[in-house]
């Protein structure tokens, strides 16, 4: 475990709180964030095995870090949140920019993303979802119901809703050789996110 304990993927952030405000805020931020989370967790300990993955996981350390910084540090929590989620999301994308831009790896990569698009973001963890298309060159679907935006809601912290949107934009806006693109999300007001994600065609000599 990381000097950042159960906030090990937070390592940027606490040392930019550190560098900032200096290891003691830094410390306390995280104390409260730790207490935070573990009394989340009990409270949403009867979840499905599906969406608590994703609430677990995912939803839950970020509200208890950013309602910390809140308390803190409040006019900085939203865009030391939004800049940390873009640093995370960028590493990401350029681990699956190198693995798109092997040869054959691109509808290998189409092909597992279908099937966790289908397993992790399907009725099991919350989700409604209606898939459009999904062969060798295409992918195509739509979000109408996200536990990411329910959940925000409920633990009073629906500006984080936009960071989990965003994330999807940092991981694959730059994939090599695939197109991905997206009109609207329920996060920004829209009545869907919509993934459509697309072999680009190569161009010839």
């Amino acid at each position: 475990m990381s000097q950042y304990g159960i906030f090990s993927g937070y390592g940027w952030l606490m040392k930019e709180i550190t560098r900032r405000w200096g290891r003691e805020r830094m410390l306390r931020i995280r104390r409260r964030a730790e207490e935070e989370l573990t009394a989340l967790r009990q409270a949403c300990r009867n979840l499905s095995a599906g969406e608590k993955q994703h609430v677990h996981g995912t939803i839950l350390p970020r509200a208890a870090v950013y309602r910390a910084m809140l308390e803190e540090i409040p006019a900085d929590a939203l865009p030391l949140t939004e800049e940390a989620v873009r640093r995370a999301g960028e590493r990401m994308s350029a681990l699956l920019r190198g693995l798109t831009a092997v040869p054959g790896m691109r509808r290998v990569f189409l092909r597992i993303f279908t099937l966790m698009a289908k397993k992790m973001f399907g009725p099991p963890a919350g989700f409604r979802q209606v898939m459009h298309r999904a062969d060798r060159n295409e992918v195509r679907f739509d979000i109408t119901a996200c536990p990411y935006c329910r959940w925000c809601e409920l633990l009073g912290c629906r500006e984080l809703i936009g960071t989990f949107c965003q994330s999807d934009e940092y991981c694959f806006g730059r994939l090599s050789g695939i197109r991905f693109q997206r009109t609207q999300t329920l996060g920004s007001g829209g009545d869907r996110c919509d993934f459509h994600l697309t072999i680009e065609k190569q161009r010839t000599e």
